[in-house]
């Protein structure tokens, strides 16, 4: 299994530069959706490596995707750290692309990934020992099954309506729960079990739990054309 990673640093004159460039300024922009913090370093992604190399040593590869910036500490000769530039992967047509849903989309094309990864932003970090079944189990995701209620408190919040309508496009009105009760209604989630037990009562179901950790590339399979669509965009406002 791999682990893959995106970073940026916001602070580069370059970087800022061709942001700027490609911005459309002739447009009202939300900004909760590019917000300096959406791009920002706060010049701890080193504890990152550390975290990984104490908790998840047994990790295969790291993939750092960055659009073609890399920290000055970084030993880009680590054997098992795979540095990779977003021209490298996604469509030289779709480029710059600084819109961080679109490059996680396009993740799937990297070449030499392993089938199953973890994705990572650059402020998730490893506080523990992990070990592969903690991320997959017979060879699938380890996910909690925790619906939860969808309130758009922003436009940022289209993407978790995306989310939805590629869910209930496969598993309507609670297939997964017919097929899974116990996957849903399972001590080891305490408290949180409530929650499914209030939703039950609802047709359809809202949303999952947003605990973002593990990704798979199957949904590309039945839902390409969809994440083609949200994976060219280049920038999460457009």
């Amino acid at each position: 299994m791999d682990f893959v990673v995106l970073w940026v640093d916001g602070n580069d004159p370059e970087f800022i530069r061709e942001k700027n460039k490609y911005t459309p300024h002739n447009r009202k922009i939300d900004n909760d959706e590019d917000n300096v913090h959406r791009y920002r370093d706060y010049g701890t992604f080193n504890y990152w490596f550390r975290m990984v190399e104490r908790h998840a040593p047994w990790v295969n590869n790291i993939y750092l995707i960055t659009n073609g910036q890399r920290p000055k500490w970084l030993n880009v000769n680590h054997p098992k750290l795979k540095w990779v530039r977003h021209e490298e992967f996604i469509p030289k047509e779709y480029l710059p692309i600084f819109n961080a849903s679109a490059i996680e989309m396009n993740i799937h094309r990297i070449d030499g990934l392993s089938e199953n990864f973890v994705l990572f932003n650059d402020d998730m970090y490893l506080i523990q020992d992990v070990k592969y079944s903690d991320f997959f189990v017979n060879e699938k995701p380890k996910l909690l099954a925790i619906y939860e209620a969808l309130v758009p408190w922003s436009r940022f919040s289209k993407i978790y309506f995306n989310d939805v309508l590629v869910l209930y496009r496969h598993f309507p009105n609670k297939k997964a729960l017919r097929q899974s009760p116990f996957k849903f209604f399972n001590i080891k989630y305490g408290q949180l079990m409530l929650k499914n037990r209030l939703h039950n009562f609802h047709g359809g179901f809202t949303h999952y739990r947003n605990y973002r950790a593990k990704i798979g590339r199957h949904i590309w399979f039945f839902e390409g054309n969809f994440l083609f669509t949200s994976g060219t965009k280049c920038f999460q406002f457009i």
